[in-house]
């Protein structure tokens, strides 16, 4: 995405999608370091971190404390695509649910990689889409007036 936006500041075809693709790249890393943020002041352990060997087998340990595991950060990669559903949702439909369902699926496989490591919950990938998906629909809100698909 960085490579094709700082391509439309010089070939002729992509000037026209300067703006949109700025703003899929900008917005598409500020979703990833909103998770990282969140992930940073969060003191949900990681499933890994609440288990204790015994000799009678693994034991929970819910007071565990030792977080930064919420949300998930690899599940945030793949949802940051999401973006680009909101780029082209007026102008292209095909191409924004291209990118929809891209960004669900990825950030669906690696939030699943990651829980069956043992570092996630589902419901750490379940918010991390959520956060990303309503922090795409804010932005997005406040630049709405940029999305004229008359222009696109």
């Amino acid at each position: 995405m960085f490579i094709t936006w700082l391509c439309s500041f010089k070939v002729e075809k992509l000037k026209a999608y300067k703006w949109q693709l700025g703003y899929l790249f900008w917005v598409s890393v500020l979703s990833t370091v909103v998770i990282g943020l969140l992930k940073s002041h969060s003191a949900h352990a990681c499933p890994w971190s609440m288990t204790e060997a015994t000799a009678l087998g693994y034991v929970w340990d819910f007071s565990a404390t030792n977080g930064h595991c919420f949300p998930g950060g690899h599940a945030s990669t793949g949802f940051s695509l999401l973006t680009g559903f909101f780029v082209f949702r007026r102008s292209k439909p095909k191409i924004a649910y291209f990118f929809l369902c891209l960004g669900l699926t990825l950030g669906f496989m690696t939030g699943w990689g990651q829980m069956m490591r043992g570092a996630h919950f589902l419901s750490h990938n379940l918010w991390t889409g959520w956060i990303i998906f309503t922090f795409n629909l804010i932005i997005y809100r406040i630049f709405y007036h940029k999305f004229n698909p008359s222009i696109q």
